[in-house]
């Protein structure tokens, strides 16, 4: 698997074999080939001013000194790499993309190349990148992280790039599109792609596009977007396609016991068709192995969430503080190399919802304490789990702050204004970021997924403060009325997630 900042992070990848003297014969390519064998060992050495002064001629040559093809790539790979090591990011960059241009090139090029298109964020270069992996080295492209493909399209979107997001969907929507990724899905990539089809007027391609979606949420987003949901002229059965996703999942965690993945996968269909105790029993099937750094293949990216999906069953069950202390061993482990934020985050909203804001206010001051690297969608989640804690502990005024700051990066997280604003008892205001998101075409079936309705849970928990400001909004009549303008809600005979 792949991420952005592979190239940043190793300022390498795998060099060609040096070829024995190629092309034209003639001692302009023998000392093209020596100078090239010299230039590879300073790189090696650490040496990038003199790896930098034998390579740059040769890459720099109209013709590439004659050279054959691997010897080019040698050329282009020292340059580009010392290039980036003293900080000529520009030029490293130009050099990966003529690597990229012989048909040679490995695939640590092309996830180069991707990197810094994307780091760099060039748009209209990472389209064309990912156009021309799918194209020329499409085992490349499926080896790409799918959180990283994610990140391009909510990028796309916020630069509104409507044109570039229709080509990047068009390619991973697409049959021959086939992701490497353990338990990958590619279904939202195609609900996004019907839509551009339905708005399009290609209406027998979306639907048969549409027919082909099997994820239970994104049947059930699909369901309730205006643009598709004539193809669900009833409410789909997703509670049947969440027990075919967990007889699949069954299956691989019998398949591949070296994978943690499959376990949280299962548990989590479990939950949904309201089998927490299942869950429980399936999660603490492997608590004997946790512990051993050999026992999952996924442990490093995993383990946290397996604490995490430990927390969330507990807290089905009403067992609270179990929940808090499984989320708190999560959030103990590394995360992406650095501390931990997802889990700490997450038991702070966890402890808002058990009534113990107070408790979560003392995990969010870890923040104020120590650096931690937040993602623009973490900050609005830290923030609506601070503000509601300190509007429910009596602390408006240091709530609001949070509150300004999500209202101006909504685009960080769609949809979370309306909640928080409900936690500081400002009702009306709720009431009018939730119809403005009904009134969005884009964000219109999200909003109707929370207001939908679902199984009741299968044992009675306390009243939870952010379910009771979405019950204080729907029994509103302008939100009913935006719902009714909206499409309606559906019913889901699943347990609400």
């Amino acid at each position: 698997m792949r991420h952005f900042g592979l190239f940043v992070a190793a300022c390498g990848f795998a060099a060609p074999a040096l070829a024995s003297p190629g092309g034209p014969a003639g001692g302009g390519v023998e000392v093209a080939n020596a100078q090239l064998i010299q230039a590879a060992e300073a790189m090696d050495a650490k040496d990038c001013p003199r790896a930098l002064g034998l390579a740059r001629p040769i890459a720099d040559s109209p013709n590439t000194a004659g050279l054959d093809e691997n010897d080019a790539l040698l050329a282009y790979q020292v340059t580009a790499r010392c290039a980036f090591q003293t900080g000529d990011h520009e030029r490293a960059y130009a050099d990966i993309r003529r690597a990229t241009a012989i048909a040679a090139a490995s695939d640590d090029l092309w996830f180069a190349r991707l990197d810094f298109d994307a780091l760099g964020k060039r748009w209209d270069a990472v389209v064309e990148t990912i156009e021309e992996m799918h194209a020329r080295r499409p085992a490349a492209l499926n080896a790409v992280n799918q959180r990283a493909l994610d990140y391009i399209r909510t990028e796309l979107r916020r630069a509104e790039r409507k044109d570039l997001t229709i080509r990047l969907v068009h390619v991973l929507a697409s049959d021959d599109y086939l992701p490497t990724e353990f338990l990958v899905s590619t279904d939202s990539y195609r609900r996004d792609y019907a839509v551009y089809l339905a708005e399009g007027g290609r209406k027998d391609e979306a639907r048969a596009m549409v027919a082909r979606l099997t994820s239970p949420w994104t049947v059930a987003r699909a369901s309730l977007d205006p643009r598709l949901r004539a193809f669900y002229p009833a409410d789909p059965d997703i509670r049947a396609l969440v027990e075919r996703r967990l007889a699949d999942r069954r299956q691989k965690m019998e398949e591949h016991p070296e994978r943690l993945e499959a376990v949280i996968e299962v548990a989590d269909n479990l939950k949904l068709l309201g089998r927490p105790r299942e869950a429980l029993e399936v999660l603490q099937s492997v608590a004997g192995r946790v512990g051993d750094p050999d026992a999952f293949v996924d442990a490093e990216v995993q383990l946290p969430w397996w604490w995490d999906e430990l927390s969330r069953v507990y807290a089905i069950l009403g067992r609270f503080d179990e929940s808090m202390d499984a989320m708190r061993k999560g959030g103990a482990l590394d995360e992406n190399g650095g501390a931990n934020v997802s889990q700490a985050i997450n038991l702070a909203h966890r402890q808002v919802r058990a009534g113990r804001s107070k408790d979560a206010l003392v995990t969010l001051a870890a923040f104020d304490t120590a650096k931690h690297d937040v993602s623009p969608y973490g900050q609005i989640a830290l923030r609506s789990a601070r503000a509601c804690a300190y509007a429910f502990t009596g602390q408006r005024e240091a709530a609001l702050k949070d509150v300004e700051y999500i209202r101006t990066h909504q685009l960080d997280a769609p949809g979370s204004l309306g909640s928080v604003l409900g936690c500081v008892g400002d009702l009306d205001g709720a009431a009018a970021a939730l119809i403005k998101r009904l009134e969005d075409l884009d964000q219109r079936a999200s909003e109707l997924l929370t207001l939908s309705d679902y199984d009741t849970p299968p044992v009675a928990l306390p009243d939870d403060p952010y379910e009771t400001v979405v019950k204080a909004l729907r029994a509103r009549s302008d939100v009913q009325a935006a719902i009714v303008r909206a499409g309606g809600t559906r019913r889901f005979h699943i347990q609400n997630p």
